[in-house]
């Protein structure tokens, strides 16, 4: 391994299974990634999805900046705008609708993306809409609820779950 290359250890976020994987770096740029053989839950195996993440990561196609939409819907013509004005666009389109509609016009509904749930909930709460739904309320609550009526106890490998005693208790 050169000067410049380094691995780095990390957690592969393409699916579930949430994989703690090794990144491998030359520089700042990931060159492969690789399972984490010390993992305790993954045990060094991934996926070609986590595999493929440099590929994902660099990929010409990958949108790197916000673009706005230059002609009519479904002419799949964009123009590239600066984080600022996008931020500006949509903060400016938020005021408009609840101060026309009101907060509840707004619902928000969030696929599962477990680290990035609670930030929609807040910004649920802080925008002021009742409206919303999470993985939560359509796939992880009721998950645990039939795995403890059934088994006793959630058999779901999370990397949430830490220690035997954080299990729920049914």
């Amino acid at each position: 391994m050169s000067d410049r290359m380094r691995i780095v250890r990390s957690a592969c976020r393409g699916c579930h299974g949430v994989c703690q994987v090794l990144v491998h770096l030359e520089g700042d740029r990931v060159v492969k990634v690789t399972g984490d053989p010390d993992s305790p839950t993954s045990r060094g195996y991934l996926c070609p999805k986590g595999s493929a993440a440099p590929e994902l990561l660099y990929h010409p196609d990958r949108l790197t900046h916000p673009l706005r939409r230059a002609g009519k819907r479904g002419e799949n013509k964009w123009e590239k705008v600066s984080w600022e004005d996008a931020l500006s666009e949509m903060a400016d389109k938020f005021t408009q609708v609840r101060r026309e509609s009101g907060a509840e016009f707004l619902a928000i509904g969030q696929g599962t993306g477990r680290p990035h749930t609670e930030w929609t909930a807040r910004f649920a709460h802080a925008y002021g809409t009742p409206n919303f739904i999470g993985p939560a309320h359509i796939c992880y609550v009721p998950r645990v609820i039939a795995s403890g009526l059934t088994l006793g106890r959630l058999p779901v490998s999370t990397f949430m779950v830490l220690e035997e005693k954080s299990l729920p208790a049914f």
